[in-house]
This record gives C-alpha cells, sequence and structure tokens, in this order.
C-alpha cells in the first residue's frame, strides 16, 4: 500500500484591516473582541484623539494613512442607475 502524503498544519492569520478616524471610544469593543487566528491592522486616517496609541496596546498594528479619502463621492457614483 503507498504512503498517505505527510500532511502539514500550518497556522493561518486573516489580516482585518480597520481603516479609523477618531475612534478612540469604539476600539477597545472592537479589538478586545477580535477572535484568534485575526490580526487587526488599523489604517488611521489623521485621528486627532488617542485612536493609534489604543490601538497599539490593544496589540494592532497601527498604519497612518497621509491622506484621507473622500469615498462618499464614489459611494454615490457606484449607487447611481446607468
Amino acid at each position: 500500500m503507498p504512503e498517505a502524503p505527510e500532511v502539514l498544519s500550518v497556522a493561518m492569520e486573516i489580516d482585518v484591516v480597520l481603516p479609523c478616524l477618531n475612534e478612540a471610544g469604539a476600539l477597545p469593543w472592537v479589538l478586545s473582541r477580535m477572535p484568534n487566528g485575526f490580526r487587526p491592522i488599523v489604517a488611521d486616517n489623521g485621528s486627532t484623539d488617542e485612536s493609534a496609541a489604543i490601538a497599539a496596546a490593544y496589540g494592532a498594528r497601527v498604519v497612518h494613512v497621509p491622506q484621507r479619502h473622500r469615498l462618499r463621492h464614489g459611494r454615490r457614483r457606484l449607487l447611481r442607475p446607468r
């Protein structure tokens, strides 16, 4: 009988990108509920509160995004009938 191939057990992490602008009040709730295997990445869009520091304290990777994007205009274009 042929041998069964060896199965490698590899732990996988899933990156979860959280856009953030002045979310100091919400971040503790969200980050404290992040399940094992999920790695939070907080994309800070220029917060003026303690969002970045709070995210880092909860173990999230913080990426500073230098420019805010005005997504609301793009959303309107996407929702318009053609």
